[in-house]
């Protein structure tokens, strides 16, 4: 006897297939900072970008001196052509001189990564 497959059996298994692949699939992102320098006694918008990352669920925190800075919005996820995504976390801060020497960053976890997160510092200045 020979097997028959309808055009609707072979679509379901090529589904199954793809599930399969894609709940495997992740790419780590690649993150960067807009502007890497604080003035102190400014107003400086932190951006952190996360570019081509997959799956869409990443998480983006600012760190200050190691504790979380607070009133953090959610990170602003947008999709790319190839069905990866792009996450950018916006924090207005405002140094003052006591801030000189202190670690700033942008902390990222996302599942690709190797480390549980990868960080990017900032250092503020004086004028």
């Amino acid at each position: 006897s020979t097997l028959r497959c309808t055009p609707m059996v072979l679509l379901g298994m090529f589904q199954l297939i793809l599930m399969f692949f894609f709940n495997f699939l992740t790419a780590s992102p690649q993150v960067s900072l807009k502007s890497p320098l604080l003035v102190i006694g400014q107003i400086n918008i932190l951006e952190c970008h996360a570019h081509d990352f997959y799956p869409n669920t990443i998480s983006l925190e600012w760190i200050k001196d190691n504790k979380s800075l607070p009133y953090q919005g959610t990170p602003l996820l947008s999709e790319n052509s190839n069905g990866t995504f792009n996450a950018v976390s916006r924090y207005n801060y405002t140094p003052v001189t006591g801030d000189e020497g202190m670690s700033f960053c942008c902390l990222v976890n996302h599942e690709a990564l190797d480390k549980s997160a990868t960080e990017i510092h900032l250092q503020p200045c004086s004028k």
